[in-house]
């Protein structure tokens, strides 16, 4: 009711400069006064000129309550409806004026007025509901409120805002109250959108923290049951949203619909685009990220925007469109530098895949560069170093691929002191490199394992390589066993096989190890 009395002040601004010129004497000298503790009285006599237009002269009546004490607005108020004895409108302007317009709430002139307009019109709705929001919100009666608002239904059953306004203030009281009075409301007024009203009832209390789940879960009922063509474009937004506890493929359904009825609202165009990215419906996501930035009514797009519509691309290996719209989200100013670097690591990881590793090399050894001045995790972009070699060193062969190894090598150095709480991964991926590669290290691969069982020993139960360690433990008791990178030593060796038992005690290789460490060892040594 409140956003119907802005609304409607706002259609008749324009008139009201025209009417308070008819105000006289009174407006002219009240528009002079200035607003502090020592007005100027108001004269008591006060004259009109023969105003015909009604809705104007209450919006004048208002400004003029609003600029000055509620004291002798009385007489004002009464030479108003001596010219419109048989209007209930202004009657219940008037009434309205003294509730919400005076600053101070003149209780007892907003019932004489609203009283007056019953008394012109019986079935005047607007009267009952003023009286209703009097007893509400200024005397907290919710009883005399109820008794108010249902008095205004009987009268005008026609009339909606006394069924929403008691739905409103029942619903925090008892739910079902509000229901059955909005199953009235659709039983006289088969067209108005009762379903929509309850729906919003529901969502108020969700916002509210009252039962968030459930009061979500109803307004979204309502809203299903509800004529799709009496919702408005923010009403099909807030369902999808409201909607997500369903799924992001049902929002994403609501969305649809929604733009079936207004394609070009950029809110439904967003969440449409959103809800399709996260269910990594790539086309989808673009054609609506499309629709936002090219045939929505508003040009709202915003930097996040931009960024998805690139991952769009790249995702549908679209590689050339990406890299093209990753730059246009690095090239906005206003976007934080920690969102520039994310653009950046795509656009490495597009030219990874359009085989530019040049390119792609350069781009992550900026962002390697950004993150150690800024102090930053580097395990992202050795990661993706490592990708680059690893691609490079499958298209090639002879010594060239060895080239690729030795980088690879060099980059899980680095890995391992720059990220030292990931250092166990690093020497595990560098002993395999070594290993697999060609590179014929085999100091190495002994020396980076005896790292890992380091940090086993330190870290306990919280090593995040705890599965691999049979693995290490086996390679190792071999490695001794045969001298291999390392001075053979069998206690070493047995030392190690044993370890490794004991987390896996059906490991053959390490079973097959302990026979031959057993005819090596002298009797005094050995386990059985």
């Amino acid at each position: 009711m409140i956003m119907k009395k802005i609304l409607y002040y706002n259609r008749l601004s324009g008139i009201i400069s025209i009417i308070l010129c008819l105000l006289i004497p009174f407006v002219s000298n009240a528009a002079s006064y200035k607003e502090n503790k020592n007005k100027k009285p108001i004269p008591k006599k006060i004259k009109l000129k023969d105003v015909s237009n009604a809705k104007a002269v209450v919006e004048a009546f208002k400004v003029v309550v609003r600029k000055h004490a509620v004291k002798d607005m009385d007489v004002l108020a009464e030479e108003i409806m001596s010219q419109h004895k048989k209007n209930p409108e202004v009657a219940t302007g008037i009434a309205n004026a003294f509730f919400y317009n005076s600053g101070v709430t003149d209780s007892a002139h907003t019932m004489k007025y609203a009283e007056r307009a019953m008394k012109i019109d019986k079935t005047y709705a607007p009267a009952y509901l003023v009286a209703g929001e009097l007893m509400e919100r200024r005397y907290r009666d919710t009883l005399k409120a109820a008794e108010w608002y249902e008095k205004g239904v009987a009268a005008n059953p026609k009339h909606p805002d006394c069924y929403l306004s008691y739905a409103k203030m029942m619903s925090t009281k008892d739910i079902t109250l509000s229901e059955n009075m909005f199953n009235k409301l659709r039983a006289a007024l088969p067209d108005y959108p009762a379903y929509l009203g309850m729906s919003k009832i529901y969502e108020r209390l969700a916002d509210n923290n009252i039962n968030t789940g459930v009061n979500l879960a109803n307004a979204v009922d309502f809203l299903e049951k509800e004529k799709p063509e009496n919702l408005s474009q923010y009403d099909w937004d807030r369902w999808a949203t409201m909607g997500m506890f369903k799924g992001k493929d049902y929002s994403l359904d609501i969305c649809q619909k929604g733009l079936s009825y207004f394609p070009k609202y950029y809110g439904l165009n967003r969440s449409a685009a959103n809800f399709a990215y996260d269910l990594q419906k790539w086309d989808v996501s673009q054609k609506y990220f499309e629709d936002l930035m090219y045939n929505s009514d508003t040009l709202v797009v915003r930097p996040v925007d931009v960024f998805r519509y690139a991952k769009c691309f790249k995702e549908r290996k679209n590689y050339t469109k990406a890299i093209e719209w990753l730059k246009k989200h690095m090239d906005i100013d206003s976007i934080a530098e920690h969102d520039r670097q994310t653009s950046l690591q795509q656009l490495g990881e597009c030219y990874i895949e359009m085989g530019e590793y040049d390119m792609a090399e350069k781009t992550f050894n900026e962002h390697l560069n950004y993150c150690r001045v800024n102090k930053q995790s580097t395990l992202y972009g050795l990661n993706q170093l490592v990708q680059l070699y690893t691609a490079q060193s499958e298209e090639s062969v002879g010594d060239e691929k060895l080239i690729y190894f030795a980088k690879m090598d060099s980059v899980y150095v680095i890995w391992a002191t720059e990220n030292p709480d990931y250092a166990e991964i690093a020497y595990l991926r560098r002993w395999a490199l070594n290993l697999e590669s060609r590179l014929n290290h085999p100091d190495v691969c002994v020396q980076t394992l005896e790292q890992v069982v380091v940090i086993d020993k330190a870290k306990g139960d919280s090593n995040r390589v705890k599965s691999n360690m049979p693995t290490v433990f086996g390679f190792l008791g071999r490695a001794y066993f045969l001298g291999e990178g390392v001075k053979k030593n069998l206690i070493k060796a047995d030392e190690y096989c044993n370890k490794c038992l004991e987390l896996e005690p059906t490991n053959e290789s390490a079973l097959n190890l302990r026979k031959f460490i057993d005819k090596s060892l002298p009797k005094s040594k050995r386990r059985r």
